[in-house]
């Protein structure tokens, strides 16, 4: 009965909330063009063992708020974290719309839906015990001569997202996320390297049992071992196959940053005037996608867009910019369903969701058979573009070195550099494998940090510049 009581009063909660808004809004929608109201309450925790040492076990709880005018075109932003406030923060926001340098006009969108979350277990109504035996039985899986520390962390959020416009949307929307780290640092002589492990579903307690511990840090401790014992190599150009991971990772930052149509507006992009242009091989066909599961998913985005598929590259021509409202609204185009924001107190802004390379028709074993001398380069371990001038760099976890169409040698601190234009171009196969990496990632842009994913394949590139530092 308790339970049912706390249902009600939640029910029951939302309904006025949404009836105060409702009320806020016909209050001021003949002060301005345009209101919006997005609302985000939500519940996190993160546990953390340093090696078998519980250091932090600790839950917070926000609702934070984000109000966006448009007035005479202008278009003001200000937020809080105090719904009381919510009538001095939407005069705030008209006052700071005369400040604006320009004028816009966004597409007239209304959308109206209720989303629950797909959860079995709430991740809040397990007992701490158990999530902390889950991490120490990790831990003690990875102790071993070379491994010097080890950090493994589970944390859990759940909550709601609301969005409420002058234009007629109402949007609730349940989240949910659990996730998995491990880092493992190991020492030879006087020599450091690491191996990580990482899992991040939309799902509930539940997702642990996808996760084979005995596998998993016995995978941990092999690549440890093969990095501490493996070799460097000098610099030149080879051919990569690059994995599921580092594939998503490397055309996320190559090619979808370089696609968010803010820097194509400032012309900052180096593909600015390439739109249904050929860009890369024909092999490649890639989709920006939220409507699929994997980390960067959404059903509708902070706009009250509706999420969608759509082509970013198709047979290697470049053929869709991702949009926000305002973008889209200043080049007199629909909307992609990209405009997004860390949270409620930052404005949206044009941004990746999930990234997916479409298949090829390449088992991954003949890629690696086909290839006579070259690098075979796994989970992307850090990388930079300038979307400006197209150049890149890309560090990975592991590598090993391919002689006569065989693995052989481990190649430790490896990375590759290049333009994109050029190493778009010198994709030469695509395998079937295509699938989510659920690694967990995420986006740093503009000082908003976004949740992203990828569906990608094994991808062979010809001609890279790599090395080993």
């Amino acid at each position: 009965m308790e339970g049912c009581r706390k249902t009600q009063e939640v029910e029951e909660g939302s309904k006025r909330s949404v009836m105060d808004l409702a009320r806020k809004i016909e209050k001021f929608s003949d002060k301005v063009d345009y209101l919006e109201i997005r609302i985000v309450k939500e519940v996190s925790q993160s546990i953390v063992l340093e090696d078998s040492k519980l250091i932090e076990n600790s839950i917070s709880r926000n609702l934070l708020y984000g109000v966006r005018i448009i007035k005479d075109g202008k278009l003001g932003f200000s937020s809080s974290n105090d719904l009381k406030r919510i009538g001095d923060v939407i005069l705030r926001a008209i006052k700071l719309s005369k400040l604006a340098s320009t004028r816009i006009q966004i597409p007239e969108i209304s959308n109206r839906a209720r989303i629950k979350a797909k959860m079995k277990i709430d991740p809040f109504s397990v007992d701490e015990p158990r999530k902390i035996r889950f991490l120490k039985e990790f831990s003690s899986r990875l102790e071993g001569n070379f491994i010097k520390s080890r950090i493994l962390s589970l944390s859990f959020s759940k909550g709601i997202a609301e969005f409420y416009s002058s234009f007629g949307s109402e949007i609730y929307e349940e989240f949910i996320k659990s996730g998995v780290k491990v880092i493992c640092v190991g020492k030879k002589g006087e020599e450091l390297q690491y191996s990580s492990y990482s899992r991040f579903r939309n799902m509930g307690f539940e997702f642990l049992k996808e996760i084979d511990i005995e596998h998993e840090s016995e995978e941990l401790c092999t690549k440890l071992n093969k990095l501490l014992n493996g070799r460097r190599i000098g610099g030149g150009k080879l051919d990569v196959i690059c994995d599921n991971q580092l594939a998503g990772v490397f055309f996320h930052e190559a090619l979808g940053h370089a696609c968010e149509a803010d820097s194509i507006l400032s012309k900052e992009s180096i593909l600015k005037d390439k739109l249904n242009t050929q860009i890369g091989s024909k092999l490649l066909n890639i989709c920006d996608d939220p409507s699929v599961d994997e980390n960067g998913s959404y059903h509708f985005d902070d706009e009250g867009v509706r999420a969608k598929r759509k082509y970013i590259v198709k047979n290697g021509v470049l053929v869709n910019f991702l949009h926000c409202l305002e973008t889209a609204g200043k080049l007199g185009v629909e909307p992609t369903g990209n405009g997004r924001a860390e949270n409620p107190l930052f404005p949206p802004i044009p941004r990746m969701s999930n990234i997916v390379i479409e298949p090829g028709d390449w088992e991954v074993e003949e890629l690696i058979r086909e290839t006579k001398y070259g690098i075979y380069a796994r989970d992307a371990r850090g990388g930079s573009v300038n979307v400006t001038t197209g150049d890149f760099i890309f560090t990975t976890k592991e590598a090993y070195l391919i002689e006569k169409g065989e693995i052989t040698h481990c190649i430790k601190d490896f990375s590759m550099l290049g333009n994109i234009l050029n190493t778009l171009k010198n994709v030469v196969a695509i395998a079937k494998d295509s699938k989510p990496t659920y690694s967990g990632g995420v986006c740093g842009k503009k000082g908003q940090r976004v949740d992203v994913g990828e569906i990608a394949p094994h991808v062979k590139i010809r001609g890279v510049i790599v090395g080993s530092g």
